[in-house]
């Protein structure tokens, strides 16, 4: 059995389209760590709360105070997060 893309083996993250900056989140090790295609310095590094990430639900970022805060776009796909290599000496 295959397993699923999650917050903490990596995965990418797109966002249903309502006119907003950003579109799309890599997250890895539960945080997110790239926005596209713009805004990633309000996100990158926030705290994802959500196990599981699937399409048409929504996404949950730790937040101070006992409340997650609920991002208002709902997940439209996911995907397993991609190595990229940058150069000679990535692993």
């Amino acid at each position: 059995m295959e397993n699923k893309p999650n917050p903490i083996d990596g995965m990418t993250v797109a966002l249903e389209d309502w006119g907003q900056d950003f579109l799309e989140f890599d997250i890895k090790d539960g945080r997110i760590v790239a926005t596209r295609p713009c805004q990633g310095w309000v996100w990158n590094g926030r705290e994802v709360a959500n196990k599981q990430i699937y399409p048409g639900r929504p996404i949950y970022l730790k937040a101070d105070g006992e409340k997650n805060l609920r991002l208002s776009y709902l997940a439209e796909s996911v995907r397993r997060l991609e190595m990229v290599r940058i150069g000679p000496l990535d692993i």
